[in-house]
């Protein structure tokens, strides 16, 4: 997610964007996609930090796998149904 004039928020960096072909300032967002009965459900947007920003901002810093484990552990699915998680690779 470019981020052209924040320079001062929280959680910026530079992160590669294939629409630039660069790497650009901005956001990067982990988020999963739960489909049931063909109705797709977005779980909660996750706000990526790299290493360095965490440095800065004094903050824990967790990999975009980390974060993808965590919402898988905290997910919570429709009883009676089967569950697959298929991941993107990076």
């Amino acid at each position: 997610m470019l981020k052209e004039k924040g320079r001062e928020m929280e959680g910026i960096g530079q992160h590669h964007s294939t629409t630039h072909a660069q790497r650009v300032r901005g956001h990067s967002l982990v988020q999963g996609l739960y489909m049931l009965l063909g109705q797709r459900c977005p779980t909660a947007p996750r706000l990526y930090r790299q290493q360095a920003v965490c440095t800065r901002e004094q903050v824990p810093f967790q990999s975009k796998i980390d974060l993808m484990i965590q919402t898988i552990q905290h997910f919570e699915p429709t009883p009676g149904t089967l569950t697959h998680v298929l991941l993107d690779s990076w």
